[in-house]
C-alpha cells in the first residue's frame, strides 16, 4: 500500500523539480563597480589611509573650476590604490562652467592623465562635479 504513495510523491516531486528548472532564470545584473571619491583639501593630508581592499575606481579630484576658468590642475602625489581611477573638476559655482572652458579642460586632461601615466596609474575618465543648485518649477 505504500508503494503507490511513495511512488505518486516521487512523480510529484519529479514534476516539481522540472517545472522550477524549466523557468526562465532571471538575468544577472551588469557587474558592480565599487568606488569612492578622494578629495585632498591641504597639502598637509595624511595622505589616503590604509585598506584591506582595493576599490574598481577613485575620483580624485585634480582641480577646481571658475567661470574665470581652471585653477591649476594636477595629479596628486599620495593617492589609495585603486584598479583605475577618473579625474575630477569641481565647482561651487552656482551655475554650470560655460562651454568654451572645454578646449582648456581637454589639455588639462591631457597633462594629468600623463602624469597619472608617469606614476604607473590608469586614468579611464574625466567628471565635472559642478554643485550648483537647481530650481524645479
Amino acid at each position: 500500500m505504500r508503494s503507490p504513495i511513495r511512488l505518486r510523491l516521487s512523480v510529484l516531486l519529479l514534476i516539481l523539480g522540472t517545472l522550477t528548472a524549466c523557468r526562465p532564470q532571471p538575468s544577472r545584473p551588469a557587474g558592480w563597480e565599487v568606488g569612492y571619491w578622494y578629495w585632498r583639501h591641504s597639502s598637509a593630508d595624511a595622505g589616503p589611509v590604509a585598506s584591506r581592499w582595493t576599490p574598481d575606481v577613485v575620483y580624485v579630484q585634480v582641480g577646481n573650476m571658475s567661470t574665470s576658468g581652471l585653477a591649476d590642475s594636477r595629479w596628486p602625489i599620495r593617492l589609495p590604490p585603486a584598479r583605475s581611477y577618473v579625474a575630477t573638476w569641481r565647482s561651487d559655482e552656482a551655475k554650470p562652467p560655460d562651454g568654451a572652458l572645454a578646449p582648456t579642460l581637454a589639455a588639462a586632461f591631457d597633462r594629468v592623465q600623463a602624469q597619472a601615466a608617469h606614476a604607473g596609474l590608469r586614468v579611464v575618465g574625466l567628471q565635472l562635479d559642478v554643485d550648483c543648485p537647481t530650481r524645479l518649477r
